[in-house]
This record gives C-alpha cells, sequence and structure tokens, in this order.
C-alpha cells in the first residue's frame, strides 16, 4: 500500500508538472499570437491615436492577466505623460497615474523592468503604493535615431505575476508599436507637408496677383523693379501706380516676419493701399491712412509720387530704408532720412511728414527693402551694410534694369553660398538724359 501510495503522489506530481507546462505552453502559444496580431493591425495605421488605441487594447490580449496597461511618451522636461491607457475596472475614461520614477528609469537607462513586488523594489515611488501596483512590467519605445520617446507600462495588482518570458514579449511587442508609432509620425509630417506646400502655393499665387508684372510706360523715365522673398513667399511690396493727374505713385514695404503670415498681411497692405490712393492726394496722407486701418501690423514703408513733367518728387517715409538718389556724376545721397516717422503699427496717432526734392535728367532713384544691407555672409557674420549698397550704386550709370541687376548681383557675390535671410526687394525710377 505503500509504494501504490508513494507511485499515485509521484503521479500526481508530474501530472501537476506536465498541466502546468501546457499551461506555459499555451501562455506562449497565445502571447505569440497576440504578437503577431499586433504587426498584422498596426501594419497599415496611420493616425497616431489610433495606433496607441489599438496598441493597448492588443496589450490585454497578449497579457490576459494584467489590471492596467498604458502607453507614454517623454516630454521635454523628461516627464512621462500617459497618451493611451486602458484599466481592467474602474473608469476607462479617468486618469492613469503611472510611476514617474520607473518611467524615467527606463527612459534613462533605455533598459526594460520587471518586478514581482513593485512595493518591494520600488518603495521610494509614491505612486507605486497610490495605485497599489504589485507586478510591473516596464518597456522603452525607441525611435529609429536611438533615442528613448516613451515607454510601455503593463501591471498587476497581484505579485508573482510576470516571468523573464514576459518581458522578453513585451519589448517585442514594444518595437513594432514604436514602429507604427513612427511611421504615423512620419505620415503626419508628410500631410502636414502637403497640406503647407498647397498653403504656400495658394499663398504665392494670391501674393503674385498684387505684384506688378512689369512697370507702367512713363515718358522720360526708366523703371525697374525686383522681388525676391527668402522663402516661397514673403512680406515685401512694392507696387506702381497711374493717378488720374498723371502723377505715377510707387509704395515699397517690408511686413515683419517672414513666409505665409507676412505674405497674407502683404495683401492686405496692398488692398488697402489700392483704397487709400483713391482719397489720399499726398504720400503723408497715404501713410497716415495706413497706420490707422492696418492696426497692430508692424510695416515699414516709403510712398513716393512723381510729377513726370516736372521730375518733382515726394517722398514720406514709416522707418524704411531711405531712398537713394545717384546724382550724374555718380555721387549717391539718402533722400528723406531725417523726415522718416514710426512704422506703421506702432503709434496710430504719429504724424507724419512729407519731403521733396527734383529728379533731374541722368539720374536715378533706388528704393529698396532691408534685405540687400543685411544680406549676411554667414561664415563670417558680415553684413552688405547700407554703405555698400551707396557704393554700388554709385559704381552703374545705365538703365534701371542694368542698375537693379547689378546691385542684385553684388549683394549674391558677397553672401556667396550663404542662404538669403531676409526678403530682397528693390524698385529704380531713373530720368532719361536730355
Amino acid at each position: 500500500t505503500g509504494t501504490s501510495n508513494s507511485s499515485l503522489a509521484e503521479l500526481g506530481s508530474k501530472s501537476i508538472s506536465l498541466a502546468k507546462q501546457r499551461l506555459a505552453d499555451s501562455r506562449q502559444f497565445l502571447q505569440l499570437r497576440a504578437l503577431l496580431t499586433i504587426t498584422n493591425t498596426l501594419r497599415d495605421v496611420l493616425r497616431t491615436e489610433d495606433v496607441l488605441e489599438r496598441a493597448v487594447a492588443i496589450l490585454f490580449q497578449v497579457f490576459s492577466d494584467i489590471d492596467r496597461a498604458a502607453i507614454c511618451f517623454i516630454n521635454d522636461d523628461h516627464v512621462v505623460e500617459p497618451k493611451w491607457w486602458q484599466v481592467r475596472q474602474g473608469d476607462p475614461d479617468s486618469t492613469i497615474r503611472i510611476s514617474q520614477h520607473i518611467g524615467r528609469h527606463v527612459a534613462e537607462t533605455s533598459e526594460a523592468v520587471i518586478t514581482s513586488d513593485a512595493m518591494l523594489d520600488f518603495e521610494e515611488a509614491k505612486s507605486v503604493y497610490a495605485t497599489a501596483m504589485r507586478s510591473v512590467m516596464c518597456c522603452p519605445l525607441i525611435d529609429a535615431d536611438g533615442k528613448v520617446f516613451g515607454i510601455i507600462h503593463v501591471d498587476s495588482l497581484k505579485s508573482n505575476m510576470f516571468r523573464e518570458l514576459d518581458l522578453e514579449v513585451l519589448a517585442a511587442v514594444a518595437m513594432q508599436i514604436a514602429l507604427a508609432i513612427n511611421c504615423s509620425r512620419l505620415h503626419a509630417i508628410a500631410v502636414a507637408d502637403e497640406l503647407l506646400r498647397q498653403d504656400v502655393q495658394q499663398a504665392r499665387a494670391v501674393q503674385q496677383r498684387y505684384l506688378p508684372d512689369s512697370p507702367p510706360p512713363v515718358e522720360g523715365y526708366d523703371l525697374a523693379g525686383f522681388y525676391r522673398p527668402a522663402r516661397h513667399v514673403g512680406g515685401d511690396y512694392f507696387d506702381y501706380f497711374s493717378l488720374p493727374d498723371g502723377r505715377l505713385a510707387i509704395v515699397l514695404g517690408d511686413v515683419v516676419g517672414k513666409g505665409v503670415p507676412a505674405a497674407l498681411t502683404m495683401v492686405r497692405l496692398a488692398t488697402e493701399t489700392r483704397a487709400g490712393l483713391e482719397f489720399c492726394q499726398t504720400p503723408k496722407a497715404l501713410i497716415t491712412r495706413l497706420n490707422q486701418r492696418l492696426g497692430d501690423d508692424f510695416i515699414t514703408l516709403v510712398v513716393l509720387i512723381l510729377d513726370p513733367i516736372t521730375g518733382e518728387i515726394t517722398i514720406s517715409n514709416a522707418g524704411h530704408e531711405p531712398p537713394l538718389l545717384r546724382a550724374v556724376d555718380g555721387s549717391v545721397t539718402q533722400i528723406g532720412f531725417e523726415l522718416s516717422g514710426l512704422p506703421l503699427g506702432v503709434d496710430e496717432d504719429e504724424q507724419y511728414q512729407d519731403s521733396n526734392m527734383r529728379l533731374n535728367p541722368g539720374e536715378c532713384l533706388v528704393l529698396f527693402s532691408d534685405g540687400f544691407p543685411d544680406a549676411e555672409e554667414r561664415s563670417s557674420g558680415n553684413r552688405f551694410g547700407s554703405d555698400s549698397i551707396a557704393a554700388s550704386l554709385g559704381e552703374v550709370a545705365s538703365t534701371a534694369n542694368e542698375t537693379v541687376r547689378h546691385l542684385v548681383d553684388n549683394v549674391d557675390r558677397f553672401i556667396e553660398s550663404s542662404p538669403q535671410f531676409d526678403d530682397m526687394c528693390m524698385v529704380c525710377l531713373q530720368r532719361m538724359s536730355l
């Protein structure tokens, strides 16, 4: 009987061991199947939010005994921020609390953590006690550059729930989730870039409608304009206006900023300028009106009105680069600098002034934005400067178009291969020689 009882005990022990092994094999099989599921499920998901939602749900399939699962990102302040989570019990919409201590450890070391009793292993982690978590696994999420951008956290209220094999499975799952998140982020960037490209194209098309294709013919005078934004669109602006009484108005301005926002402000400036010239007879009247109507937009602007018969020019300046006059002998002087007022948008009560001059035969007047003097050679940090603009203007005595081309070429040679820092805009008005 004793022998029989011993055999039965041994048989029972083997049966229990076999049952445990089958249970473990079954668990590994389920985990493997779930791992294949997460690979197939996340393969074509493009939105990051969808990736997170599906990934967390699958974690409960991979680890059927967990009580909570969360995917967290690490922000710029190294704080662990849960982005998507699921709990077995309680309010699924409630905020989940994750151990910052464990999360930072994983993020800083790029190593996974497994513990059978978090309360014992992480006594200093207050959130461990607050949530009564016992068994915890935490794996890093790593981007294509090898940088940890987040973590996967799963835990259970029970002790001794996870084995090393579970951690290996979670690490494999983390790789798939990180890959899916990175792909979704790249997709989002691509979509944003395409939308931005479309916005830029639309803004450029709108902006081009407000820039002149060519100067109007003015008997006895030669006109040329130039515009090159630092980006696809910009905030510089120029235009010519033939007034009903035969005079010619020329406007050149510079909106603070670059890109689409500056371009949209430039369009508004152009619209308001065209409307203002219906009522304003002098440059200072136009600038005063624009200053009151454009609100807080910070804009520098110069306006001149030419009487082609006499060569008389009236100029008003709102904080812009003063125009340069090249005399017949090649000397260059600034015009109207002492009467320049504040840029538009600084003080709505600013009182602007007009200055007067006469453009004689053979002389030319050049208006330009600060993209010319501020052009910078990046390796040295040197700027082209206003003196170089004046010197370049004194070097050439030809047509208005060739004068503009000479100034642009001098700036381009100065900056060499450095990228253009600011929008560049210029108008040259030349009175023909008798």
